[in-house]
């Protein structure tokens, strides 16, 4: 499973490409936390009827440019199977931004690209870890 991701500036945008098969009812949340603001959540339509899955969904996140703000700043990615009797279930995830707080290989570096390039076009495919 991946994810592709890209930011420019003070925008930052996901373009979603899961696989998977055998599995009804799915859908990606995406979360941006950051400091002094709350966590904004987006999420994709359900995919019903398919095997294999890819989600070609455009997310704009406004974020705060200032350093501090970014430091701690951080994205997750779920994949979710609709469940009508229960809680959804969790299949996939991955966080990347703020060190601390990063589930990808190569998530916490590729934020750093970010900040220091915030008006270069980043563009970076990360893993998402099955639960």
């Amino acid at each position: 499973m991946g994810i592709g991701c890209y930011s420019q500036g003070s925008q930052v945008s996901n373009w979603l490409v899961v696989t998977r098969s055998s599995v009804l009812g799915v859908y990606v949340k995406v979360c941006v936390s950051q400091k002094n603001r709350g966590p904004v959540t987006k999420q994709t339509q359900v995919r019903k009827a398919i095997t294999n899955w890819s989600f070609h969904e455009t997310f704009v996140f406004s974020i705060s440019p200032k350093i501090d703000h970014l430091t701690s700043t951080s994205i997750e990615v779920k994949v979710m199977q609709r469940e009508r009797l229960r809680a959804d279930v969790l299949l996939a995830d991955s966080v990347f931004g703020a060190e601390f707080l990063c589930t990808s290989r190569n998530g916490f570096s590729y934020w750093c690209d970010i900040i220091s390039n915030p008006d270069t076009l980043n563009i970076q495919w990360l893993d998402l870890y099955h639960v």
